[in-house]
């Protein structure tokens, strides 16, 4: 990547000191001064935590060719300004500064650029596309799950002349986020995998997540992108209608892309048939448990299909296909499976995990251990209860829960053992005496409640003595 000095001084500002003996091009951007390389331009990002401002001598010192700061702290310290030996810009808000120069990056470049969204599963779908599409093109692919104001930004600019597809993750918790978004990533493609209830607290209403989300597809349909299309989702159907689009679907009649739930093996590792139009099925038994993952197998493959990727590649790709970190990550240790999906949750990715859970072979107890899912608004109390239900439905007989608001998910199941916890510690102690050989448990909760501290507990104490645990217990 290279930004030329004029690349930078087109970014919106207040003042430009000291580039006029400035030659070389910049070779990279930094948020982060732990992070900063010789020749990167670093921009110093108000965060609720931190504040980069604080960082930007580390950041010359370590190599920065270029700071950008806000006109509030420029203000502030006129000697430090002065003292910086480096050209400054001088912006009113460095996370637009830095969507700029992004925005300024992407026009270089005439490549495919398919944005995924949705409410479950965009992580794991973008992990996917990015497998499938590798058999055929260079890829960049957003790391991890940076989806957001900043790590969207840093995902284009890595852009460069090597890459011939470019696969980003746009996520929401705010109406007009995905607007913006776009706006930088200005994608010729478009997925979204599903509408659920995510960020409640924000949008309202599924309808309102339908509303957020569905700004990529404003985007695509005001730019004449394609949209792939989630069929069996009745939102996405509706707020795709008259767009250029590739639909497909398990359950939805007319798709151009067919996906068939064949079952499952042990470990409740789906088997998927997929069927192109006009093509030879593909049968696919993938590696990650959970039908959500048939779902998401299903999306990635019809991208594949999209842009003309063999039929044997990606039937390969997705069969290789491993969990993401702290996404339906399977544990096996002393015996016992541990199904981690601590990165996040909400109602519907609880659901899909209890289905998961159910469906696994196991000679022992199926154990779901639920902590609080956070942002669901005024519907908080409801949802929590909706899940204890569900818990009852799918037949799992052992629940703890942690936390204020899976109170409510206790209350409301009936099982034959149940326990809830205000304090994580206590929780972990119980687990691990309750575990026995044979048994599959599985931990999930909102990343705002650390749930992977229970899984790192488990994986400690199972690893120093294989024998812990005694079974079922009195409450």
């Amino acid at each position: 990547m290279k930004l030329t000095k004029d690349e930078i001084l087109r970014v919106q500002h207040h003042a430009a000191i000291g580039f006029e003996p400035m030659k070389a091009a910049v070779t990279g951007v930094s948020t982060d001064s732990r992070n900063v390389k010789h020749g990167d331009v670093f921009l110093a990002i108000r965060g609720e935590k931190f504040d980069g401002h604080n960082f930007i001598t580390t950041a010359v010192q370590s190599g920065s060719c270029v700071v950008v700061v806000d006109r509030r702290w420029a203000e502030a310290n006129p000697a430090m300004m002065v003292s910086l030996n480096v050209p400054k810009l001088i912006v009113e808000n460095t996370v637009l500064a830095l969507g700029e120069l992004a925005r300024l990056h992407r026009r270089k470049w005439r490549i495919p650029v398919l944005a995924v969204g949705g409410s479950n599963g965009k992580t794991t779908t973008k992990e996917m596309i990015k497998q499938i599409l590798s058999e055929k093109f260079k890829v960049l692919a957003t790391e991890g799950n940076l989806n957001n104001r900043i790590g969207v930004p840093l995902t284009i600019l890595r852009l460069d002349r090597t890459h011939t597809i470019a696969v980003v993750e746009v996520g929401t918790n705010h109406f007009g986020e995905i607007k913006y978004l776009t706006e930088i990533l200005e994608p010729t493609h478009g997925l979204i995998t599903n509408i659920g209830h995510e960020h409640l607290e924000f949008f309202g209403t599924v309808q309102g997540v339908a509303k957020a989300e569905g700004e990529l597809f404003g985007w695509l349909r005001r730019n004449k992108g394609i949209a792939l299309v989630n069929r069996d989702d009745s939102h996405l159907s509706r707020i795709s209608k008259g767009m250029k689009s590739v639909g497909y679907g398990m359950t939805a009649k007319s798709v151009d892309i067919k996906g068939t739930l064949a079952g499952f093996d042990e470990r409740a590792c789906p088997r998927v048939t997929i069927k192109p139009k006009g093509k030879k099925s593909l049968v696919i038994d993938l590696k990650v448990p959970g039908e959500h993952n048939a779902h998401n197998a299903l999306a990635a493959a019809a991208v594949g299909v999209h842009f003309k990727v063999p039929g044997t590649k990606i039937q390969k790709a997705l069969s290789l296909f491993g969990a993401s970190s702290k996404r339906m990550e399977m544990v096996s240790l002393a015996g016992v499976n541990i199904l981690n999906d601590t990165y996040n949750s909400n109602p519907d990715s609880v659901v899909a995990a209890l289905s998961t859970l159910r469906s696994m072979n196991t000679s022992g107890k199926r154990i779901a251990v639920l902590a609080d899912m956070l942002e669901l608004g005024k519907e908080a109390m409801d949802q929590h209860r909706h899940i204890g239900r569900m818990v009852s439905r799918h037949n799992i007989e052992y629940l703890l829960t942690y936390g204020p608001l899976s109170k409510f998910t206790n209350d409301a199941a009936h099982t034959k053992f149940k326990i809830h916890y205000d304090q994580k510690n206590m929780l972990c102690e119980y687990l691990a005496e309750l575990l026995s050989e044979g048994d599959v448990v599985l931990i999930k909760g909102s990343r705002g409640m650390k749930m992977e501290d229970v899984v790192e507990f488990l994986k400690a104490r199972l690893q120093a003595d294989p024998k812990i645990g005694g079974g079922e217990r009195a409450a």
